[in-house]
């Protein structure tokens, strides 16, 4: 029996101002991905009179759950660079020097939000009686830092980035009640009359140095 092997060809297309993310599987029988034609007309990237393309894998990713992961780039049927490629020009002047990295999220999956424990349905986040979402999220952020920081003194040294995007700042305006009265008690002036809007920024103040002490 012919074992087929399957992959998932991943590239960018030529919509603007931002590309979209396209896939199609391969069968083969070939050990690795091959070359790969595709209708160009249908991803902005080929008028339809001459719509061949082709995608040229770059990177291949082995997946236990599925199809293979195949990054690609997209060439014009004679193998020139496509004017949609972008990470052609990329190539010529990346180094070793660059950082690229994955973002690890804690993040909310409901459009129902509160600033304390229990967040509501809000997953993935942690958190005990009292906690408020920032002081959680900046904990977790900060452990990463540390462990990371660890790794590298073992000997592990990787590239690492942590991305933060807090909840406070947006609805609802929720902080803690000792900060508000903080605020409540400062005079009130045309551009200063909301303590609870204040008490919340000076949460992400406080925590945001936190990372940065790290």
């Amino acid at each position: 029996m012919t074992n087929f092997k399957t992959y998932e060809y991943i590239w960018l297309d030529g919509y603007k101002p931002e590309p979209f993310m396209r896939s199609k599987v391969k069968a083969t029988e070939e050990k690795n991905p091959p070359d790969w034609s595709f209708d160009g007309s249908s991803t902005k990237q080929a008028e339809g009179g001459s719509s061949d393309c082709l995608l040229i894998p770059v990177q291949t990713y082995s997946n236990p759950n599925g199809h293979d992961l195949v990054l690609t780039q997209v060439q014009s049927a004679d193998h020139t660079t496509h004017p949609s490629n972008f990470r052609a020009s990329a190539a010529e002047i990346v180094t070793d020097e660059w950082w690229f990295g994955f973002e690890q999220e804690f993040g909310a999956q409901t459009n129902e939000y509160n600033r304390f424990f229990p967040f509501k349905k809000q997953k993935n986040i942690g958190g005990k009686e009292g906690d408020y979402i920032t002081d959680v999220l900046t904990d977790k952020a900060t452990d990463l830092i540390v462990n990371q920081k660890k790794l590298g003194e073992q000997g592990e040294k990787k590239p690492f980035l942590i991305f933060m995007s807090y909840y406070v700042m947006h609805m609802p305006i929720i902080a803690h009640e000792k900060d508000i009265a903080h605020f409540e008690a400062k005079e009130k002036t045309k551009h200063w009359k909301h303590p609870s809007y204040a008490a919340m920024l000076k949460i992400l103040r406080h925590r945001f140095k936190a990372i940065l002490a790290k």
